[in-house]
């Protein structure tokens, strides 16, 4: 399971992420990367310092979070990766499709 909070820098939404990104969690998360892109918010930094597991359907989600902000020409970063996450990005080539901040400040100064 996973919760979200969310703050702001800027005209960017940080979404914080704790717990398990795995199929538990993956339609709470796109329910609410959905409603966001309703109410036009485009530009996202997805905080994943506080996330300890994230499996395949957890990159799916992800990829299905990027698409949607991307259909309203947005975008998504990602930061604060543990090592044992990242490593999960790499080994399947998605670091390639996201951009890896150290920080949510770092991430939002890039939009």
């Amino acid at each position: 399971m996973v919760t979200i909070t969310r703050s702001d820098i800027n005209d960017v939404l940080v979404l914080h992420f704790t717990g398990r990104m795995d199929t538990t969690s993956v339609k709470s998360i796109k329910e609410e990367v959905r409603k966001l892109t309703e109410e036009n918010h485009v530009k996202f930094v997805f905080d994943l310092k506080g996330v300890d597991f994230i499996d395949s359907s957890g990159l799916g989600c992800l990829v299905m979070c990027l698409r949607m902000a991307m259909k309203k020409d947005g975008d998504i970063k990602l930061c604060g990766l543990q090592k044992h996450v990242r490593s999960v990005f790499e080994v399947t080539r998605l670091h390639r499709l996201f951009a890896f901040y150290e920080d949510c400040q770092e991430a939002a100064q890039q939009f």
